[in-house]
């Protein structure tokens, strides 16, 4: 019976695994600096007229930049690179 129970919580547990545990954060530094840096620097992302209030707001603009861009990133990589955007600037909650 005790072993069912610890069975089932660890089952509960991986089903509500969110994007941003799943996201990994240093490869969305990474693909940040080689991709977005080219464009602009981080200063975007702290400056006082900025047009992203939400995390929603935050992984349209990454999918808009993604598309404009030409980088082709996967929907994984766009993960990583909301979820260290979000980490390190923004602090959005999901």
């Amino acid at each position: 019976m005790k072993i069912w129970s610890c069975a089932t919580l660890l089952l509960s547990t991986l089903l509500v695994i969110t994007p941003a545990q799943a996201a990994d954060i240093k490869n969305g530094q990474r693909l940040q600096q080689q991709s977005c840096q080219r464009c602009h620097d981080d200063a975007i992302y702290t400056r006082r007229d900025s047009i992203i209030f939400s995390y929603k707001a935050l992984r349209n603009r990454v999918s808009f930049c993604d598309s404009n861009s030409g980088t082709h990133w996967t929907p994984q990589q766009q993960d990583d690179v909301v979820e260290y955007l979000n980490s390190r600037f923004y602090k959005f909650k999901q």
